[in-house]
Formats: C-alpha cells, sequence, structure tokens
C-alpha cells in the first residue's frame, strides 16, 4: 500500500507536468501563428519586404576557404544594364557538389512544378542537403513537366547543379537502393526549413555561421543557380538595348494560368498609382523609362493606351504572348522552348536589376526575383495591395 501511494506520488505530477508543458507548447505555437498571420505583423512584413532594405546582421559568417580563394572568370563584355549582379561574372564559387560523403543516402531533388517554383523547391532541399552533414545530392529531371525530347532542361541553360544523374556515384548509389527522392514537405512545412526571415542558420560544410534565413538563400541561389555564359550574354545583350544604362522601374503583371487558381489579378489604376508614388521619391519627380514583364502581352497596351506619356517596352514587343500554361510547353518545338525561356530571362534579369520593382505576390516569380535583387538602404520592392496581391506571403 506504502509502495502504491509512492507510486501516485511520484507519476501523478509527473503526469500532470508533461500534460501542461505540451499544452503550453502549443499555445506558443499558435500565438507565434497568430503573430505572423495578424494584420499589424502583415503591416509591417509588408513594409520590410525589401531585400534590399535590411542591413546584415553582425553576427553574420559567410567566410569559408572556397569563397576567399575563388576567382571570378574574366568580364571579357561589360553590359550597359547598370550594376545588375547577373550581367557579370559569378562572384560567389559554385557549390562543390562533389565534396559530399558518398556512404550516406543520397538525396534525389526532383524539378517540380513551373521554373521558379521547382528552383524554390531545389534550393531549399539543396540547403537541407549540405546542412545534413553534407549529404550528396543529385537533381531528378524524370517527371518535371519540362519537355524531354530536347534533354535535360536545366543543362540548356545553367551550370551543372548537383552531381551529374550518369556518374558513377550516382550511378552506384542508385544500384544498391540508397537514394532518398525529397519531398517538398521536408522544406516548406516548418518556418525554419524555409529559411524563412529572421530564423538563423549554420551550415559547417560551407563554414556558414549564424546567418539570416533570408540572406542566406540570397546568397545560395547565387552559388546554385548560375546561368550560363552563353545566356547571361544572349539575356544581358537584350536588356541592354532596352535600358541603354539607364535607372528605371520594372512592373511584374502575372496572369496567364494563375486564373485557374482563383486569383484576382491587380488592376493596371494599382500599378499606375504606384509609380507615380514613387516617383518623386526614387526619381525627382520625372517618370522614368518603363519595363513591363509579363506573361500574358495583353495588358501592356491597356497601360499604353492609360499612359501614352510614359516611355513603355518590354519583351512582348518581340515576342508576342497571350498568357501561359505550364503544360504547353510539352507540345512546342526547341525553338519555341528557347524563345519563351530567352523571354523569361531578359525579364527576370530586367526585374533583378531594376531600381524600382512593382508587382504582386501570387506567382513565385516574384518570390525568385525578391532573392535575385541586392540590398540597398532604402525600399525599393513593392508590392501592390488588394484582394490576392496583398497576401504577401510570411514565408518568403
Amino acid at each position: 500500500m506504502a509502495f502504491r501511494r509512492r507510486f501516485l506520488f511520484v507519476v501523478i505530477p509527473s503526469i500532470i507536468f508533461i500534460v501542461l508543458l505540451s499544452a503550453a507548447r502549443k499555445v506558443t505555437l499558435k500565438n507565434h501563428d497568430d503573430d505572423i498571420n495578424s494584420s499589424s505583423s502583415r503591416r509591417r512584413r509588408r513594409r520590410l519586404l525589401d531585400p534590399r532594405s535590411i542591413v546584415p546582421k553582425k553576427n553574420e559568417n559567410f567566410a569559408n576557404e572556397s569563397t576567399n580563394a575563388y576567382t571570378p572568370e574574366p568580364t571579357e563584355k561589360v553590359y550597359n544594364v547598370g550594376d545588375n549582379y547577373w550581367c557579370k561574372p559569378a562572384l560567389l564559387p559554385p557549390i562543390d557538389y562533389k565534396n559530399c560523403d558518398t556512404r550516406k543516402i543520397m538525396n534525389a531533388i526532383p524539378l517540380r512544378a513551373g521554373l521558379t517554383n521547382g528552383l524554390k523547391f531545389m534550393i531549399l532541399s539543396i540547403i537541407m542537403s549540405l546542412e545534413e552533414e553534407n549529404t550528396c545530392l543529385y537533381v531528378d529531371e524524370t517527371n518535371s513537366i519540362f519537355p524531354k525530347q530536347f534533354g535535360p532542361f536545366l543543362e540548356n541553360y545553367f551550370e551543372p547543379i548537383g552531381l551529374p544523374v550518369e556518374s558513377e556515384a550516382v550511378r552506384n548509389a542508385k544500384k544498391v537502393k540508397r537514394v532518398e527522392t525529397m519531398p517538398w514537405e521536408r522544406v516548406w512545412v516548418k518556418l525554419e526549413h524555409r529559411r524563412v526571415e529572421n530564423t538563423i542558420n549554420s551550415i559547417k560544410t560551407l563554414g556558414y555561421h549564424n546567418v539570416e534565413g533570408h540572406d542566406l538563400k540570397r546568397n545560395m541561389l547565387k552559388r546554385i543557380w548560375r546561368p550560363t555564359s552563353k545566356l547571361r550574354d544572349l539575356t544581358c545583350t537584350k536588356l541592354e538595348d532596352y535600358i541603354k544604362g539607364e535607372d528605371y522601374i520594372v512592373l511584374s503583371m502575372r496572369e496567364g494560368d494563375k486564373t485557374t487558381e482563383g486569383f484576382k489579378f491587380a488592376k493596371m489604376e494599382q500599378y499606375i498609382e504606384q509609380v507615380e508614388e514613387v516617383v518623386p521619391i526614387h526619381f525627382n519627380g520625372k517618370v522614368p523609362l518603363i519595363f513591363v514583364a509579363t506573361d500574358s502581352c495583353d495588358p501592356l497596351q491597356k497601360l499604353r493606351e492609360m499612359k501614352p506619356e510614359w516611355r513603355i517596352v518590354s519583351e512582348c514587343d518581340r515576342v508576342e504572348q497571350h498568357g501561359y500554361v505550364l503544360a504547353d510547353q510539352l507540345k512546342w518545338t526547341q525553338a519555341q522552348l528557347d524563345e519563351h525561356y530567352e523571354k523569361f530571362f531578359v525579364e527576370l534579369f530586367a526585374m533583378a536589376g531594376a531600381k524600382i520593382w512593382i508587382g504582386v505576390t501570387y506567382t513565385n516569380v516574384s518570390w525568385w526575383v525578391y532573392f535575385m535583387r541586392e540590398k540597398t538602404e532604402e525600399k525599393t520592392f513593392y508590392v501592390l495591395e488588394g484582394e490576392g496581391s496583398a497576401v504577401v506571403p510570411m514565408a518568403w
């Protein structure tokens, strides 16, 4: 009887403590989610939603031997496109994918969905692989939506990402079934795995210590997503023809297959109002060159009719496009595929280098451009308000 009383005296308080601890944890997580999604938090994040306006934290450390020893390729051509990082030889070294532990389970990173959505998932997966004691990885295009009759899609436009699929290391891992396909949930469900704002990250194999989440993604994007010199030359030559070294505003308009996802597109009046708001702040009251980046050329004509006095340029003047549906590219020829992505890369580079970016958040293109852009001390990234477009992703 005495033993039973002692048992109850010890066990019951322990159970009560565990229950209370669990409940407190749930409340804390709920409060964290509520704080993230509160209107005041959304407003604050919209104000800070600018990769150029946040000063790096003092405890950040990107230093490592490979970065310090890296010598960029020689500059063979200078493009008159302003201070655009993407029109210069890469200043940061590529990831050394061969420097990994081949004895461990290898990560196969599938190329999913559209290009910027797929690349977003890919970068987060590579960060996690490097963080997990330098796990080997390769990109798997087997089930991608990109045409396969023209060969691996990424190889057409970018420097190698991950180990070559035909390498001995990948073949051996497949042979002994030592490969795990990365599910998107692994890098998207938990906020810390998305590397969201104000998370702190360390990657021992890269020598990265206490790096803020957004700065980590901006850095890793430059080390992973590396357009070939041929693509850079083609893209920056076309961009130079448009802007000729001027400061300019980019208007990013996304329609196309977004109609099937229930979004209500931002109105043209919103774009015009935002331009008129930023011109006195950034351009001394004079409307600069306007570059329109859009998957549907229809809004361009409307803008020109509403603002005939503005100087407006767009890839739509070269490539006519009326919306874009991912599945369409499976029917394209190589020439059609190249034409589409050449247009898209010109628009990406233009959005990355513009003095001011104005656009919406219901497209992963905005996410990608956000991290392509460099930092400055002033706000230069403007998200339009309104149904759909005002839903700023809390986990960028």
